[in-house]
């Protein structure tokens, strides 16, 4: 049986339905090459991966829960997400039992923590009236104490926001604290400790100006994780729980 259209002749439908058929297949063949493509580089990332860098900032976390310090924390776009995630996290997690069923005793210290990208209103405010590269630096003024730490998510390490923050931060005897990506761009310069997620990819949506950049916000998930981990270690042989 042939389909005609138009007045031209079309293939078979048997020759349709194998076109189909195998463009199915080759579609699925494609996604699996890519999710091994993705999988292959973010192993290459573990094993090059800074640990001794991570564990130094997981330390500063563990050195200002202990001395009472807040945790200030930023980023632009999709990472600020992650801020949100490790700031409840870091609020939260360490504090409950291990099966969720109530919290630690009330003399239990928490941990001092402040997303500075929760409010839209205070973003949108400080931006109307003083421009959006101070959104951040203008929450820390008047607020930050020597011993905080700033904690900038910067995908290129130029974000000028984040830059703002950590030039208060220093200012304010903070240790100001920068996960970047690729050369580490003016973070690495200016911050205390600078965090670069290594590597290149070649998988589609962080190829050029985006280079790596799913990596890169793997990684800040998997950073924050072993901070609350930690600290909810430290927290529990502090007290005895």
């Amino acid at each position: 049986m042939t389909i005609r259209s138009g007045g031209l002749a079309m293939l078979p439908v048997f020759c349709l339905i194998r076109l189909r058929k195998h463009s199915k297949e080759a579609l699925v063949q494609t996604s699996e090459s890519l999710v091994g493509l993705y999988i292959d580089e973010q192993m290459g990332i573990a094993r090059a991966f800074p640990v001794a860098a991570a564990a130094r900032f997981c330390n500063f976390v563990l050195e200002a829960y202990d001395r009472g310090s807040t945790i200030y924390m930023a980023a632009n776009g999709g990472p600020a997400g992650f801020c949100d995630n490790f700031a409840t996290d870091l609020y939260f997690h360490p504090f409950v039992s291990d099966d969720k069923s109530k919290p630690v005793p009330t003399n239990v210290k928490r941990m001092k923590v402040v997303n500075l990208t929760a409010s839209s209103a205070m973003l949108t405010s400080v931006m109307n009236d003083l421009g959006a590269n101070l959104v951040f630096a203008q929450q820390l003024e008047g607020h930050m104490k020597d011993g905080d730490i700033f904690l900038g998510f910067s995908g290129s390490g130029n974000s000028a926001n984040i830059l703002e923050a950590i030039a208060v931060a220093k200012k304010c005897g903070a240790i100001a604290v920068a996960i970047t990506r690729g050369s580490g761009g003016k973070c690495k310069e200016f911050a205390d400790l600078c965090i670069v997620i290594p590597g290149t990819s070649t998988f589609p949506g962080q190829i050029g100006k985006n280079n790596n950049n799913f990596h890169f916000e793997d990684c800040l998930s998997s950073i924050s994780h072993m901070a609350v981990g930690i600290l909810q270690k430290h927290v529990r042989e502090k007290y005895g729980l």
